[in-house]
């Protein structure tokens, strides 16, 4: 090969390995440096990730904290949860939601909301509140 794309090149490929019928790993492959957030929510979506949001906004997670960020545009989507969790506004100092699934934003723009999932009294306990 003289490094030009040959016709049986790709530049992006999913494959999926099987044994015995049953799909045992997939592997994803691209030759482009940098993938669109939408394109990698779906490789996300499609290997069982959790998704929180289907914005392309700032967004960080662990398991028991989720932190929002929003630009010019306020956030007034859903966010979906892991599971079924109680939600504590942290900067509001209130519960949101005493169990549930997903919760409804609303976070003005250019702003920063930060939710805790789990038993709030906990929460506050251990901040010393």
């Amino acid at each position: 090969m003289d490094g030009k794309p040959q016709p049986k090149m790709a530049a992006f490929c999913v494959r999926e390995f099987t044994q015995g019928g049953k799909r045992e790993w997939t592997s994803v492959y691209s030759a482009v440096p940098y993938l669109t957030p939408e394109l990698m929510r779906r490789i996300a979506r499609y290997a069982g990730v959790h998704i929180y949001r289907d914005t392309n906004y700032i967004l960080f997670a662990d398991r028991h904290f989720v932190a929002v960020h929003t630009g010019a545009k306020p956030a007034t989507d859903t966010l979906r949860l892991p599971g079924k969790t109680p939600v504590y506004d942290v900067f509001a100092r209130k519960v949101v939601a005493p169990m549930a699934e997903s919760i409804r934003l609303d976070v003005p723009a250019y702003s920063t909301a930060l939710y805790y999932l789990g038993d709030p009294v906990a929460f506050e306990k251990a901040v010393g509140k």
